[in-house]
């Protein structure tokens, strides 16, 4: 239950349940779950949240869930007790400053969920940023890669090319160079 924030007080003589007291300060409270924003002379003793007790000439007025109320056991079909006016009483203040806070309250919260998005799309960004900063690795890889056959290849085909060459006037033999590799194949012999 969110705190009752009272806009205006006002002094009054009451009575509940024939236990009458004096010059008693009233707090004047919005009404959240009424159709209206204020209702002036709706008793507290209404309210769902409210709890009330007689113990001897005394009423105990308080929230449920204080301690006072949590032992005792509440009828819920007593008839609401109502606070008798004994006079009528004027407001210490000439006007009443009304503040809306269901307006104040959603933007607050929508304040909360902007936040929460921001810090959702930082995250995204975070892991968007390493995604590519992986792919950049990875690519860079590959390339080096790429690069080490493309290498292999270019050694491999200039071995070829110098490795050795083949002298037809000396009856098929192979002149070779000194650290030159060479592929030989054989000649087939007729049987």
């Amino acid at each position: 239950m969110p705190a009752l924030t009272s806009i205006r007080r006002i002094k009054a003589d009451i009575e509940v349940d024939n236990v009458k007291a004096e010059n008693i300060s009233i707090y004047v409270v919005p009404d959240d779950a009424a159709s209206i924003d204020l209702i002036i002379g709706r008793t507290w003793l209404d309210l769902p949240h409210i709890a009330y007790t007689k113990i001897g000439k005394r009423v105990h007025i308080g929230y449920r869930e204080d301690e006072l109320f949590r032992n005792f056991p509440i009828d819920e079909k007593v008839n609401p007790v109502y606070l008798k006016r004994l006079e009528t009483v004027q407001s210490e203040s000439e006007s009443l400053q009304i503040k809306n806070t269901s307006q104040q309250r959603m933007m607050g919260n929508l304040a909360d969920v902007l936040k929460m998005i921001k810090n959702e799309l930082l995250l995204l960004q975070g892991d968007i940023k390493n995604f590519k900063e992986e792919r950049q690795s990875r690519l860079l890889q590959i390339q080096k890669k790429n690069k080490n056959v493309d290498n292999l290849k270019s050694i491999n085909n200039s071995l070829v090319e110098t490795n050795s060459y083949y002298d037809k006037n000396k009856s098929g033999k192979v002149s070779l160079r000194k650290g030159d590799i060479v592929a030989v194949r054989r000649k087939q012999h007729d049987r």
